[in-house]
């Protein structure tokens, strides 16, 4: 386990989790509600945290896996997930999985739509490259990604095809 990984299940533990309750990116609502919208299919939401952006997504009838290491993460993204509507468009799970071993941990593959709101920036080069090889396995051939990064000028780290 990286120092990092500790640190956000600490941040967890403690209650700390001051990505929780932002605003979904403007980037992700274009995407999927824009003039030119993806149709619903299937997604994956790496670092998903609480579940927001997948309980979203789902809403608009995509069929989606959140993944994020954080143990209390995966569980609180699952009880909100509990409280859905049950005639609510599109399926979610989630399920507790490290982005840099996506392809040896049973999350499925050939996700249209990949998306990552602040997991990718925080990684070392060395998780960044097994990250990218994890990513493009489990994407499908026409995937789309969109990824969303913090801290000095934030925005988007990169999005279109994957």
């Amino acid at each position: 386990m990286t120092s990092r990984q500790r640190l956000f299940r600490v941040f967890y533990r403690l209650g700390f989790t001051p990505w929780d309750g932002h605003p979904l990116a403007s980037s992700l609502r274009e995407l999927v509600e824009g003039a030119t919208a993806l149709k619903p299919g299937t997604a994956l939401d790496i670092g998903c945290g609480t579940g927001d952006n997948a309980l979203y997504l789902a809403g608009l009838g995509w069929d989606v896996t959140g993944v994020d290491y954080v143990a209390a993460a995966v569980q609180k993204a699952r009880a909100k997930a509990a409280k859905r509507d049950v005639s609510a468009p599109g399926a979610v799970r989630f399920d507790q999985a490290d982005a840099t071993r996506l392809t040896g941990q049973g999350i499925g593959a050939n996700f249209g739509l990949i998306i990552d709101n602040g997991c990718l920036h925080g990684m070392s080069a060395d998780d960044r490259d097994a990250y990218v090889g994890e990513v493009t396995a489990v994407a499908a051939p026409d995937a789309h990604g969109l990824c969303a990064q913090f801290g000095d000028g934030g925005g988007e780290c990169g999005g279109g095809h994957a």
